[in-house]
């Protein structure tokens, strides 16, 4: 095998919502949108060159990934040609934020083809934020591969805000979502540019995922994207994430995590009802889905006496549902549902950086 280049990126689960688009050919959400980036929740994807100038799929891990951990998600035609599309983009695009930041090219790669191996911690396309993980590990894996100093793009990654933002951005081109995988732990997205948010008062968060279903979901989220927008619930939908939006912010920075739970349940609620309110309405939720909500609500609410704030629950666009809590008193969380659903798989995470090329 000639040198192949590699970068693992994490997931982010966003608490007010990229649902709605100003501009669908660049990703520009019709609102702003807060997350907390995660870190063991995340992608790999490995390039290696190929004297051919096309994308080839072999199969199997890439190097260094455990089988017993990692899992090779099943992409079909059409996600593959956004993964071609997006290594032609960054092919295109790379060599100007190059120049910006004194980083050469290699122009041997430039000219080559690529056998793609990608993988993921978790299940892909089940509302767990894959694509943004992965196109995000994509748009690393590609910059490193036509940069001609490799110990100069690390030092890059790491060091220079201006070069992640550039990264950033051509990822959002991809996948949206992705342009809040390159900071952590929280990320502000407003139009073309994602950034991180200064200096909160928020404890460190872990993340307990409640896996209802690891299946692929049957409406992706770009299909949501389009749809959303027949809903007669559009209607003050923009103005009301960006409510949201404002306060969670301010939340955020005096560390309120009774208000950021009200503030993200709302979100997600609102969200949902957009898809089961288009012309052609469909959800997510399944019954265990319902399940799982109903035993969270009192805790979010306050009906349930608890001795810590209360839980921060929310979901993507998918059946599975986050339930971020303190990492202080995770363990605890942890039992109390597995203790609730033994059938339901709980994943666990947090926001440690794992951005790397």
């Amino acid at each position: 095998m000639s040198r192949a280049f590699q970068a693992r990126a994490p997931s982010n689960i966003a608490l007010i919502k990229y649902m709605g688009k100003a501009d669908a050919g660049l990703n520009i959400p019709a609102n702003r949108s807060i997350s907390m980036t995660l870190s063991g929740l995340c992608s790999v994807v490995e390039l290696e060159p190929l004297a051919r100038g096309q994308l080839e799929w072999p199969g199997g891990l890439p190097s260094g990934c455990d089988a017993g951990r990692f899992v090779v998600p099943e992409l079909d035609e059409k996600s593959r040609a956004r993964f071609a599309a997006h290594v032609e983009r960054v092919r295109a695009r790379i060599g100007a934020i190059f120049k910006m930041h004194g980083c050469s090219f290699d122009r041997d790669h430039l000219q080559q083809g690529f056998a793609v191996r990608s993988a993921n911690t978790f299940p892909a396309a089940s509302g767990i934020a894959s694509s943004a993980s992965s196109f995000a590990a994509l748009t690393l894996a590609a910059a490193k591969a036509f940069c001609g100093e490799a110990a100069l793009f690390d030092r890059l990654l790491h060091g220079s805000t201006s070069f992640t933002r550039s990264l950033s951005a051509l990822s959002r081109e991809g996948s949206g979502s992705s342009c809040r995988s390159f900071e952590s732990p929280w990320v502000e997205w407003s139009g073309e540019a994602a950034s991180l948010i200064e200096k909160t008062a928020m404890p460190a968060l872990t993340d307990l995922v409640a896996v209802v279903s690891s299946s692929p979901k049957k409406v992706s989220s770009s299909e949501a994207h389009a749809a959303v927008i027949a809903s007669p619930h559009w209607r003050g939908r923009v103005a009301r994430a960006e409510e949201r939006a404002s306060k969670l912010y301010k939340a955020l920075q005096s560390g309120d995590l009774a208000a950021v739970s009200s503030l993200a349940w709302d979100e997600f609620m609102d969200m949902h009802e957009l898809f089961h309110t288009c012309r052609t309405p469909f959800t997510y939720l399944e019954e265990k889905t319902f399940d799982v909500l109903e035993w969270l609500k009192p805790f979010v609410f306050g009906k349930a006496r608890i001795e810590t704030a209360p839980p921060v629950v929310t979901m993507d666009a998918g059946p599975n549902v986050h339930v971020l809590v303190p990492s202080a008193v995770a363990d605890g969380w942890l039992g109390e549902i597995s203790m609730a659903f033994p059938d339901v798989k709980i994943l666990s995470d947090d926001t440690r950086r794992s951005l790397t090329p």
